[in-house]
């Protein structure tokens, strides 16, 4: 990961990135089909800006995996202190 969340900015495309990744892997359903420039044509964003915040496509895939898990174990010790 290049570019860790150091402002607004950077923290509104990196969500940018994943949001758009997220809704690829649902149409396409393999990572393996995903590519960078159809990523970035469908963000609206440079391949210059992908490239600031991301290695490659798999990288976006191991933080998009990272936020949801994280998101997940929040809704699970939320529950748990609900009970």
């Amino acid at each position: 990961m290049k570019v860790q969340g150091v402002n607004a900015s950077s923290r509104k495309t990196r969500t940018l990135i994943k949001t758009v990744f997220a809704e690829l892997m649902q149409e396409k359903k393999e990572l393996n089909k995903i590519t960078v420039t159809e990523l970035v044509k469908r963000a609206d964003i440079t391949r210059s800006t992908f490239y600031t915040h991301y290695d490659d496509i798999y990288e976006v895939a191991k933080d998009y995996h990272l936020c949801l898990t994280n998101y997940l174990l929040v809704i699970y010790v939320v529950a748990r202190v609900l009970m």
